[in-house]
This record gives structure tokens, C-alpha cells and sequence, in this order.
């Protein structure tokens, strides 16, 4: 059970934020959870628009003797202000600020800790290297840590349809503003999460997803989406850079969730914060999840839960006696742990492709490792018997073997117009 109230949170220039508030019913103080994002979070919390839920089920936490509070950015829903580029600077000091309001509030005893998925996952870790007094640990899922490659120009392509579908799914004028009273939301999430509900939406998600991209977006969203797709060819360029470079000020114990369904998208934040910060090996943990798609984030809110109670509340539940890292495992259908990423026994190895397969060789000048593109649109099938336009390479697997990790493909190309600001990859 719990209680759930609005408020305003007061940001320095006098800009408030919208919260909702969720308090188990006993009354007192209690550590809480923060949850920041620019969406509007009345269809999160029911599992729309996109069929997943990126904060999971407040009561889950509440009934575990935690607060959960869910803040809105500027412009978005009731919340005051200008709306902002996505995780820009300013959006994370409005972050910093919440944790500490947060924390002085009479129903806080002091301890915050962060939980979400997606856009809920990246805040956590961008406001995590600006160590906030009161932020004691984050459980994250699904990250991003460079924004210009593992989301705006993954592979070294603009992300066109993402970018489209996203913001056609999010940033409307009527999402931005959309208002749905609680009741309607509990109301909503009984059916939208039924089982019917959900194979109906999978025979339709093609033409949802056209749908959604057809959309107009909000006016104040159009100079950041244009900013993405036509100006961006350099991280340079990029408004929000991503936490990437600074994650050695992270030092606080955390969890962070990789679910490889998401290859094009979230793939490679889970990584890179597991390598890069600077919280000692038996503070922070990576787990590598199977692929899956069904609201994902609600999965890992009992072990978050469990990871709070041994951080905040010292309970010796064995959380500390975990394995570092985590890795499902294809084909055996099970998990296998290891104390680091890549594990130990793992070796990286380099292959080429050479004559319609992958070669440990390099291959010789004449091997056809090349693609032809043609200079307009489609174009009939038989042109492959002049030209090849597509290049397929087999690649057999003569004896067990095991793939932890990113695999990354760099293709060199020539090109007759302007040149990729980076290789692909």
C-alpha cells in the first residue's frame, strides 16, 4: 500500500518542478527513490506509448520502506519553465537540485538512491558524476554514456527513424501537456498490460510505429530534432555530450542492467560505466540480461530493492556475496558470473571479410570487400549482375564457442560525397 501526493519542487532561479510522490502508508522517514526524466510521466506509469515502463511500480518500493519520487524536466506536463535539450548541463543541475530537496524533506531521512530505465537509466549516471551529498547509490537499466554514438549517430548513421519515432511518440504538443488523473492511469494500466492487449499491439507495432513517426512535433522540440539530424557530424557539435568523460567521478556503489535486445540503442553504456568509473570492483555490478521486451524494468525491481536494502538500510541479505558480473547465456539458457568484464578466460579476436566468409587473414587488394551504392533510391535486382550492392558473408561455427561483449564491425568505404565524419562502426 501507499500514499501518493503532489508537490512542487523549487529549483535556485525559482522554476518549479512537478512530482508525484509516492510514500508507503505508515507514516515517517524513509530513504527515497529519484526518478528524473524530460517525459511526460502520466503514460509511464501505464505502459504507453511505447509498451514498455521505464520507472516500474512505485508500490513495489513503497511496500519495502522507500519513497518514490517521479520529477518531470522543465516545459514538460505541470512542470514550470522553458523545455530543455535532452540531458543538456542545465537539466542536469535541475537533477542535482531535486536530490537535495528531496533529501531536507520531512518524510526523507536523508538517503536518496536513483532507479529507472532508458532516459530514467542516462540520469542517473549524469547526475552520478556531479556527486550530490545525498545520492548514496543508483541502480540503472539500459544506459547511454556517449550520446553522438550510442544514439544520434550509432554506427557513424544519423538515427533518423529513432529520433523520428521518438519524438513522435513523446514530444507532441498534446503528450508534452497531457494531463490523466491518477485513477485513470490505475484504470489504463489494467489494460494496457493485459496479455490480450499486448498481442494485439505486436500484430499492429509496424504500423504503430508509422503512426507514431508521422506525428507532429511540438514547436519548442523542432530546433533539438533538427540540431540532430541535420547539423550533428561531430561529438563536438552535440548540445548533451553524455556522461563518457567523466565517469571517473563516479564512486558510489551501483547496478547497472544491459538488456541486449537493444543492440542499436543501449548496447554500449553498460559497458562503458563498468570500466570507466571509479567505484571499487566490490561496490558495482553489471548484468547482462537475455533479450526480452516486455516491460523490462519491472524484472529488476525486487533485486533493486534488495541492492537498496544492503547499501542503505545494511541488511545483510548477501547482496555483497554476488558475482561483479553477470552474463546470460544463448543456447544454455542460464546465467554465468564472473569478477570482471570481459571475463578472464575471454580473449578478443579480429576477423576480416574476405570472399563471402570472415578471414583470421587479412585479405589481398583484389578480394571484393567493398559495396557499391547506387546514386538513386531503388533499383532493379538483376543490377547485382553488373555491380554487386550487397555483399553477404557466412560465417560457419564449427565447435562451441561464446560471445560476451560488444562486437564492433568498422567497414572503410570510398565516397564521392562529403565524407563520414567517422568510420562506421
Amino acid at each position: 500500500m501507499y500514499s501518493l501526493f503532489r508537490c512542487f519542487c523549487p529549483m535556485p532561479d525559482g522554476v518549479r518542478l512537478s512530482a508525484d510522490i509516492y510514500t508507503p502508508q505508515k507514516k515517517g522517514k524513509y530513504p527515497s527513490i529519484v526518478q528524473f526524466s524530460a517525459y511526460n510521466r502520466d503514460l509511464h506509469t501505464v505502459g504507453m506509448p511505447t509498451g514498455t515502463n521505464e520507472i516500474g511500480s512505485p508500490p513495489n518500493f513503497t511496500n519495502r520502506g522507500y519513497n518514490v519520487i517521479v520529477l518531470t524536466a522543465r516545459g514538460i506536463g505541470r512542470t514550470e519553465g522553458e523545455l530543455r535539450y535532452w540531458q543538456c548541463n542545465e537539466e542536469v543541475e535541475d537533477h542535482y537540485h531535486a536530490i537535495q530537496w528531496v533529501s531536507e524533506q520531512n518524510w526523507c531521512d536523508g538517503q536518496i538512491v536513483l532507479f529507472g530505465s532508458s532516459y530514467y537509466g542516462m540520469s542517473q549516471v549524469n547526475v552520478a558524476v556531479k556527486n550530490p551529498p545525498a545520492l548514496k547509490a543508483f541502480f540503472a537499466h539500459e544506459v547511454c554514456t556517449d550520446y553522438f554514438r550510442h544514439v544520434f549517430h550509432y554506427a557513424g548513421l544519423s538515427a533518423n527513424s529513432f529520433m523520428s519515432l521518438w519524438a513522435g511518440s513523446n514530444f507532441t504538443e498534446k503528450n508534452i501537456k497531457r494531463y490523466i488523473a491518477p485513477w485513470k492511469r490505475a484504470l489504463l494500466s489494467h489494460f494496457i498490460n493485459h496479455p490480450w492487449t499486448s498481442k494485439l499491439g505486436h500484430t499492429f507495432i509496424n504500423h504503430i510505429y508509422h503512426h507514431l513517426k508521422d506525428h507532429y512535433v511540438a514547436k519548442e522540440v523542432l530546433p533539438f530534432y533538427e540540431h540532430i539530424i541535420f547539423d550533428l557530424n561531430t561529438r563536438e557539435e552535440n548540445i548533451a555530450q553524455g556522461s563518457y568523460q567523466q565517469l571517473k567521478n563516479i564512486h558510489i556503489p551501483f547496478v547497472v542492467v544491459q538488456n541486449r535486445t537493444d543492440i542499436a540503442l543501449h548496447q554500449f553504456g553498460a559497458y562503458d560505466l563498468f570500466e570507466h568509473s571509479s567505484t571499487p570492483n566490490n561496490k558495482k555490478w553489471l548484468i547482462i540480461n537475455r533479450p526480452e521486451y516486455e516491460l523490462p524494468v519491472l524484472e529488476w525491481q525486487l533485486e533493486a530493492a534488495a541492492f537498496f536494502d544492503y547499501v542503505i538500510k545494511g541488511l545483510d541479505n548477501g547482496y555483497d556475496k554476488l558475482s561483479p558480473v553477470r552474463f546470460w547465456v544463448d543456447g544454455e539458457e542460464q546465467f554465468e558470473s564472473a569478477i570482471a568484464f570481459p571475463p578472464a578466460n575471454t580473449e578478443k579476436r579480429k576477423w576480416y571479410f574476405s570472399q563471402n566468409t570472415l578471414s583470421k587473414n587479412v585479405p589481398a587488394e583484389n578480394d571484393e570487400t567493398w559495396l557499391s551504392v547506387p546514386p538513386y533510391g531503388d533499383v532493379v535486382k538483376n543490377i547485382n549482375n553488373m555491380t554487386a550492392q550487397t555483399l553477404r558473408y557466412e560465417f560457419p561455427i564449427k565447435e562451441p564457442i561464446k560471445i560476451a561483449g560488444p562486437i564492433t564491425e568498422i567497414l572503410y568505404f570510398p565516397s564521392v560525397c562529403q565524407e563520414s565524419p567517422e568510420p562506421l562502426g
